[in-house]
């Protein structure tokens, strides 16, 4: 069996017309909350949030990245229930005003709740802190709290949701902070933290800001109906739809299109219908004449979502879910990810001729390598179905290679692959020890 690398350009664009990037960008440009039946009306949220806070003579201190607010909200009523932040410990390095190094967490007491305009934008919550405060080098923790507040977008510097993506600012000052719960045990040094904070004090401010969180999303056209024997004679073209919105019209077999930037955690519902006379009116279009009628719930970073018909006797064709690893990468590396979207059983991927590992449908395989082209090698009992072929791994890239089509004599579409490039991010440089211990050397790991 022959190897086939399909060929889109080397970075994945935002549609390949401009009725595709219309499509993307109306559902990305819809509003927070759409009109929706009582049936339909929880809907849960997540935001990135950041800020900053300030007690008593501790300022300014900044909430980390990786925060995240979710929260269940009623589109029809806007009421807010189950509010839960995730907010990593912030670490305060000793400097003039703190003598000591610092470890400050704040966690909810009590889910938020509240309300949120949705004419407007305007939310008002109602919530309660706990601060943990640890002092490594001694070692001692204190606890605070709980601490009541009532964030706001109609307080001083707040501002309603609003943008793309949908931000707002939720603000509140002079809320109250009591004393340390006393704690021998855990907090012998209580009386000096109240008294370097000056507790109990109403001396606070509480910025608040929450961004929609999205998922880039791609999608990787993988079905090959009409059965040509070769991967670039013209496929199955389809027209993709969110319901009557149009996402993707005239969509070709070994095409890629993205990042499409969806609200993470809330279902999308997406239909796939082969193109019989030109592209398909999604406005008119029944979803029970849909190829492909799902619903998908971007999640994480970024993701890809590939049309392709499952291993099986009887199976539809069905949109396959890859999670993408776009973490930041060492300078001078470049990520590695195989995917398993083929109508095959368990395979075995070989790099440079070392196994990989095995997969099975709708699992994939990932490593961060030196940037390099490498041989690549998807193997079924031993014996090839797919390369060996040479895949560039460039510097500061995640190539993604996604496995599409039928074994010899189970289908006239061959296996085939279909890549993706994605930029990904330097890592930032952590300063080395001042004598580092020689670099051992070690083979590159793929996990998956």
């Amino acid at each position: 069996m022959s190897y086939t690398m399909q060929s889109p350009s080397r970075r994945s664009t935002l549609g390949r017309s401009a009725a595709a990037v219309v499509g993307v960008l109306t559902l990305l440009g819809a509003v927070v909350f759409s009109a929706a039946p009582a049936s339909a009306a929880a809907e849960q949220k997540t935001f990135v949030l950041s800020g900053s806070f300030d007690i008593g003579t501790a300022t300014h201190i900044d909430i980390p990245a990786g925060s995240t607010w979710t929260a269940t909200v009623d589109s029809v009523t806007g009421a807010i229930t189950a509010g839960t932040a995730s907010i990593p410990t912030i670490h305060v390095p000793a400097s003039a005003t703190v003598p000591v190094a610092t470890d400050i967490t704040l966690s909810d007491a009590a889910p938020s709740t509240g309300t949120w305009n949705l004419a407007t934008g305007a939310i008002t919550l109602a919530a309660q802190y706990n601060i943990e405060i640890a002092i490594p080098s001694l070692p001692a923790t204190c606890n605070i709290g709980p601490v009541v507040a009532a964030p706001s977008t109609a307080k001083t510097g707040g501002s309603s949701l609003a943008g793309t993506p949908p931000a707002a600012t939720l603000t509140d000052a002079g809320f109250s902070v009591p004393t340390v719960t006393v704690d021998a045990t855990n907090c012998a040094i209580s009386t000096a933290v109240d008294t370097f904070l000056g507790l109990p004090t109403t001396a606070t401010a509480l910025s608040l800001k929450i961004t929609q969180a999205t998922t880039d999303v791609y999608l990787v056209h993988g079905l090959n109906l009409k059965g040509q024997a070769a991967a670039d004679d013209g496929g199955t073209a389809v027209t993709v739809c969110s319901g009557t919105t149009s996402l993707l019209p005239d969509f070709q077999f070994g095409a890629v299109v993205g990042p499409v930037p969806l609200a993470t955690g809330e279902v999308e519902s997406v239909q796939v219908y082969v193109q019989t006379d030109g592209p398909v009116n999604c406005a008119t279009a029944d979803p029970a004449d849909a190829l492909i009628n799902q619903d998908v719930t971007p999640t994480g970073a970024a993701m890809a979502l590939v049309a392709t018909s499952p291993p099986g006797d009887v199976v539809d064709p069905e949109l396959a879910v890859f999670p993408l690893d776009v973490a930041c990468i060492k300078a001078g590396q470049g990520r590695l990810t195989g995917a398993h979207a083929a109508a095959a059983p368990e395979v075995v991927v070989q790099v440079n001729g070392a196994s990989a590992g095995s997969l099975t449908y709708g699992k994939s395989l990932s490593a961060s390598l030196p940037a390099a082209t490498y041989s690549v090698a998807v193997l079924l009992d031993g014996s090839p179905i797919l390369g060996p072929t040479d895949v560039a791994v460039a510097d500061g890239v995640l190539t993604a290679v996604f496995v599409v089509g039928n074994l010899p004599g189970e289908g006239a579409t061959p296996v085939v692959a279909i890549p993706l490039d994605v930029d990904l991010t330097v890592c930032a440089v952590t300063p080395p020890p001042a004598t580092p211990a020689a670099p051992a050397a070690a083979a590159a790991t793929f996990t998956g």
